[in-house]
Formats: C-alpha cells, structure tokens, sequence
C-alpha cells in the first residue's frame, strides 16, 4: 500500500495530494499545521465608525491569530508550505510566522531552507524545545513522493481557512507542463 505524499501539487487553498488506498487520517492530521501569524493592529489605519467585528465568524473573532495557510511535516524537522503563503519577496505587515497543530500548539518558524516562487513552495524548520520534543519525538511524518500513476485514487488535504482539516477524494486526472518553460509537470485531480 503506497501512502506516500505527491510534491508539487499546492493548488489555490495551499492543499497536497496523497495517494493511498486507505486514508490513514492519524498520520495526515497529527502532521497537517496551520500558518499562523498574531493579529495586531496597525495604528497607521482609523477608521470612521467602530466595525461590525460581531458579523464575523465566532472563531475569527476570538483567535489571536490569523490562519494564513497549512504546512505539511515532510522530515524530521522540515516543513513544506506554498511560498504565496509566506509572500517573502514582499513587504508585508505581517512578518511573524507560526505553524500550530490540531491541538492549539503554536511553533515558531527557525530556518528556511528552499524557497521558490515559480514552484510555489518553502521548505522550513522550526525551533526546537520541550513541546518540540513533546509533539514530534519519535512520531512518523508525510513521506515525499514523485512517484504518479493517473486515474489512481488521491486525497487533497488542507487546512481550510483555519477552521480544521479539511480532506476530499478524487482521483489523479493527469499531469501538465508548468505553463511557462515547462520545466515540470503540475497534477491535476477533481478531489
């Protein structure tokens, strides 16, 4: 049974693709992570009236955080991410970023090791600690993959605006040049 991790497949809402037979969701939830970074306000912006915070959703409202995106443990100490997620060629007013994992643990990002726009990804570490060791000592992580067999039955796996992890079915559809030089192939799934 292959259950190995599909690279290169981060589409729109920051998803990856596995292929399996079986969907093992232990080893998919304890290793799927939200990108995080801590709400604050900028004191350059006034508004006219108070905003109607109320109409926003209960757990954006009380969060600390913004959810920005989901990150995927691949090793020992190395995460992926889409490099749009973390927009390091631009200014930005949020430059803090965190992972957190399904319990509420929130890490802070140590290193990047690989970044590329074109490919949209950022391969990072965190730092390591008590909870470090705690959460990750010992504990099997998404094996990467290049291996594609079309019309094989995958799930997309994300964290889906902060609110959970979201997993679908599909299947593997087929596989297309990157756009511009056509240096790789991108996936494409209907999950």
């Amino acid at each position: 049974m292959n259950k190995k991790i599909f690279t290169l497949c981060f589409v729109f809402a920051n998803l990856f693709v596995i292929n399996a037979q079986e969907l093992n969701f232990e080893l998919i939830s304890s290793n799927v992570f939200e990108v995080i970074v801590p709400k604050k306000e900028n004191p350059q912006i006034v508004f006219e009236k108070e905003l109607p915070f109320d109409k926003l959703p209960y757990q954006f409202r009380i969060d600390e955080y913004f959810s920005i995106g989901s990150a995927f443990r691949v090793a020992e100490n190395r995460f992926l991410s889409a490099a749009h997620v973390f927009g390091a060629e631009n200014d930005t007013f949020f430059a803090d970023f965190k992972i957190r994992d399904r319990n509420g643990t929130i890490f802070n990002i140590k290193d990047v090791y690989k970044y590329s726009n074109d490919k949209d990804l950022i391969l990072f570490s965190i730092e390591e600690s008590e909870k470090f060791t705690q959460t990750f000592d010992q504990k099997p992580f998404l094996e990467l993959s290049d291996e594609f067999i079309p019309a094989s039955k995958v799930y997309t796996v994300g964290n889906a605006f902060g609110e959970g992890i979201v997993i679908r079915d599909g299947l593997l559809t087929s596989m297309t040049p990157e756009a511009k030089n056509g240096r790789w192939k991108w996936l494409r799934f209907s999950a």
